[in-house]
């Protein structure tokens, strides 16, 4: 064995522990793959928990052995072994195709958290603060509690959740959150994604950032295989919603916002994928 200890099974059928052990399973050509014999289903061996998030988001069964070095006799990693998991690979800067060639946009990591606390606080201020039925009691209630260096990287640390940043001229340009396998009453889906925020930077607004964040979201749905992409547009925020419609989103129905105490009502619009 080229691991410390027996790695744990994850994602087996349906997203759960599974109790089957990696040392126990049928071995392969390749060291980081083996074969379950129960669900007669492939399983692969991540090396790192980036590795694991981006195998459990596209739906393969995926073993863990924690941080032992376990791909230290072996070249492949597990982004080698399908073409699927290639644009996730930790350390690649550019991830997504983008329309403007001096424009990148990656995946964030835990190094990030800073950065996307200052960017989303800013963001979200620059885009609502001015507007009249947003109290600035209201803004400051919320935004301490969703823009906190705390809170984000809790959220960076959900397998479940992903965050792009675009960088323009080095600078952080705007960035989009997107939950995977998250809904609402009113999505109609078997695999729902939803795109939990976007927003780009006002010093770069009209130069195509949002809208390359938008494709590059669309994207991720597909090559994570989910058929449905979501989101939550304030009622009162008509060049989002154009915007959205613009992309082939459709309104199927509304939620409430709590923003601070005050009970917003959004549109929920859909995106088949």
């Amino acid at each position: 064995m080229y691991i410390e200890e027996p790695a744990t099974i994850k994602n087996c059928e349906l997203i759960f522990d599974c109790p089957r052990r990696w040392d126990k399973l049928e071995p392969t050509a390749n060291k980081a793959v083996r074969v379950c014999g129960t669900c007669d289903r492939e399983v692969y061996l991540a090396e790192d928990r980036e590795a694991l998030a981006v195998l459990a988001a596209v739906g393969e069964c995926a073993a863990f052995a924690g941080p032992a070095n376990i791909f230290e006799d072996q070249e492949r990693d597990i982004f080698d072994l399908d073409p699927l998991f290639a644009p996730y690979r930790p350390g690649i800067r550019c991830l997504f195709r983008t329309q403007m060639n001096d424009l990148i946009i990656r995946m964030a990591n835990q190094k990030d958290a800073k950065l996307l606390t200052e960017l989303s606080y800013t963001t979200f201020w620059d885009a609502f603060a001015s507007h009249p039925k947003n109290a600035p009691e209201d803004m400051k209630h919320y935004m301490q509690q969703a823009f906190t260096e705390e809170q984000i990287a809790l959220e960076l640390a959900d397998q479940n959740t992903f965050f792009l940043i675009a960088e323009l001229d080095e600078k952080a340009a705007g960035y989009a959150k997107i939950v995977r396998d998250a809904t609402e009453e009113g999505i109609t889906a078997e695999r729902p994604i939803e795109l939990a925020r976007l927003y780009s930077h006002q010093e770069y607004l009209g130069k195509g950032v949002g809208q390359n964040l938008m494709n590059a979201c669309v994207e991720f749905a597909q090559e994570t295989r989910h058929d449905v992409i979501w989101l939550g547009v304030w009622e009162y925020n008509p060049r989002a919603i154009a915007f959205y419609e613009k992309n082939g989103f459709r309104a199927v129905g509304k939620h409430v916002f709590q923003l601070g105490s005050d009970r917003q009502t959004d549109l929920l619009m859909q995106k088949d994928v």
